[in-house]
């Protein structure tokens, strides 16, 4: 079932940058104060696959709350340099059209995956370029699209610049809606900036948050 309107999220505090308090507010966990990834003891409440990491932000957040992630997706060197720092021992898988759920089971051991999380590239979408949406090369949305209805997770969190929700009038937002309606995820999204989590900046984001219910 789709959102009638998009929905302001209630955001957590302690942010890096805009995403820290959006998987634990959804989730309805509480952060672990001073915990680091992969600490001794810690107690690993869902598993998550990360695509186009970067240097791995959003996994970051979810470590401090027991978020586990089991696999990265990133092409860039340096990012992948940053990540194997960050993250030691992770897989990292440097091509999106590589990650099919034969070889999420084969690097993370794991049948299931709770959560797939990820920011597609948001050149087609911002006010600073051409706007080409689904006619941009970079466009890797049909490759999360793919990945989501091989992993079937339960959440799907999604991130992208605000020029994503007017992309095309608004029809590129409407297909990614349309096709996370179609693999049974409800949906809610909305605008959030780092100022909202108590940084200095604003640096607004689109999120997207979906959750398919298997009952």
């Amino acid at each position: 079932m789709l959102a009638a309107e998009p929905e302001r999220m209630t955001l957590g505090s302690g942010a890096l940058s805009t995403v820290p308090g959006v998987l634990p507010t959804v989730l309805g966990i509480e952060r672990t104060p001073n915990l680091s990834y992969g600490a001794v003891g810690m107690v690993s409440l869902c598993s998550m696959v990360s695509l186009c990491s970067g240097v791995g932000c959003i996994d970051l957040a979810a470590s401090w709350y027991g978020i586990r992630t089991v696999m990265l997706c990133e092409i860039d060197p340096y990012c992948q340099k940053v990540l194997q720092k960050r993250f030691p021992g992770v897989p990292i898988i440097a091509d999106i059209r590589d990650v099919t759920a034969e070889k999420v089971r084969e690097v993370t051991g794991l049948d299931r995956i709770d959560i797939v999380c990820g920011g597609w590239p948001c050149q087609p979408h911002s006010v600073a370029g051409k706007r080409l949406g689904a006619q941009d090369e970079r466009d890797l949305w049909p490759e999360f699209r793919r990945v989501l209805r091989d992993l079937r997770p339960r959440w799907f969190v999604g991130e992208n610049v605000p020029g994503i929700l007017s992309t095309d009038a608004g029809r590129f937002f409407g297909t990614v809606l349309r096709d996370l309606d179609e693999m049974g995820f409800d949906v809610r999204w909305g605008v959030h900036g780092a100022c909202d989590v108590g940084a200095p900046h604003r640096r607004e984001r689109a999120f997207l948050l979906a959750y398919a219910d298997e009952k």
